[in-house]
């Protein structure tokens, strides 16, 4: 009797079972009565109802109430510590992106307000994106490419052809002795490099909007379930191949080639890129070297430290990514590594404050770019996804 299971209830008929637990009929209705019907039930207010949109919209709303004060301390030092990495790698992602530093810096400012608002994973956090850097980088480098420039004697040339000064505003140009008109050529350069660096500025602005608005049509219309036919291994091999590509992009910097090798892009860009280093050794800066080679392994090093001595820390790792750079800037500060003979290239002057809000000028643009970007949305959110 002990492996005996009795079950004792009622015998019911399906009209007694219907009267008793007051089960409804599927209502065969046509289409216009039940859409009546969906619409006099999403017009019913209540204040739960009211609540639960305004949470849907602002789900900060829903989470901060609850949030416990014991997790403040560790989130303190997770905030402190990212935040501290976030700085230099801000930068580099603007390098990578082929933008000012100082736009890194904006980038890992203002979406993390926005995400601590808006956000409904706890697991991932929005920022920048190596993969989604290199493909702004295209962009840019299609729409606004690099240019050399040089002054000869009283000629300034421009890709090796002479600028000429009557298509120069009137402030560049002066009458010399000779009463020749000659242009101002450092005074011109400047403004004209720094005209195109906010080229630059906006058409990876144009790109970014178009990939946010290309995400929220993606979000209204729920189309996030088509990451999910993109399987396991397409995101990690896209995510290794990615990170050969940064890694080369990076490789002519470190021997000091910027100038020296040049940006390709289509089948092969990689072996091209290669080549051109490898044939330009001879013309690398030894100060560039120097600095990497002391500068990786310490990297490398310290991150053994920080994930193998991690309860000695007491979770908090050594910030090494912050503590390189403020002492390479000091070093370079006073040693001047922008001058003869080291000629490294250095950030130079970052604006402080904010720049003001305005609309991208390239907008007209878009036509030409919405493949890429369609691209770029579906890439940041496939990726975002397999981190959480």
């Amino acid at each position: 009797m002990e492996n005996t299971v009795l079950v004792s209830r009622p015998t019911y008929s399906s009209s007694t079972f219907q009267q008793t637990y007051e089960t409804i009929e599927k209502n065969n209705s046509n289409l216009c009565s039940r859409l009546k019907l969906w619409f006099r039930l999403q017009m019913q207010c209540s204040f739960a109802r009211v609540w639960r949109i305004l949470v849907s919209f602002l789900p900060v709303l829903g989470w901060l109430p609850k949030y416990k004060k014991k997790y403040i301390v560790g989130d303190c030092i997770a905030g402190w510590t990212v935040g501290i990495i976030r700085i230099p790698q801000g930068m580099a992602y603007a390098l990578l992106a082929g933008v000012q530093p100082v736009y890194g810096l904006y980038s890992c400012f203002f979406p993390v307000l926005l995400w601590f608002v808006f956000s409904t994973s706890k697991h991932t956090s929005v920022g920048t994106m190596a993969v989604v850097c290199l493909m702004i980088q295209n962009l840019v480098d299609l729409y606004v490419p690099d240019v050399t420039t040089a002054v000869n004697g009283s000629m300034v040339l421009v890709n090796g052809e002479q600028v000429d000064w009557n298509k120069v505003d009137e402030k560049y140009v002066f009458i010399d002795e000779s009463n020749h008109h000659v242009i101002n050529g450092s005074w011109y350069l400047e403004d004209f490099l720094s005209n195109r660096e906010l080229e630059k500025v906006q058409v990876a602005s144009s790109a970014t909007l178009l990939v946010g608005l290309m995400q929220l049509l993606m979000a209204m219309l729920r189309l996030g379930f088509l990451t999910t036919l993109l399987s396991d291994p397409v995101i990690q091999g896209f995510t290794t191949g990615s990170a050969f590509h940064v890694m080369m992009s990076q490789l002519k910097y470190m021997f000091g080639l910027a100038k020296s090798v040049g940006k390709h892009s289509g089948a092969f860009a990689l072996f091209k890129t290669l080549g051109d280093i490898l044939s330009n050794l001879y013309h690398a800066n030894v100060t560039d070297i120097i600095i990497c080679v002391i500068s990786v392994p310490i990297l490398i090093i310290v991150k053994y430290i920080n994930d193998r001595y991690k309860k000695e820390l007491k979770n908090i790792p050594i910030p090494i990514e912050l503590i390189l750079v403020v002492i390479a800037t000091v070093i370079s500060y006073f040693c001047h590594f922008d001058d003869p003979p080291y000629n490294v290239n250095i950030v130079k002057t970052i604006p402080t404050g904010f720049p003001s809000f305005s609309t991208p000028t390239y907008i007209h643009l878009w036509p030409e770019i919405i493949s890429d970007c369609l691209i770029m949305a579906f890439i940041s959110v496939a990726i975002s996804l397999s981190l959480t």
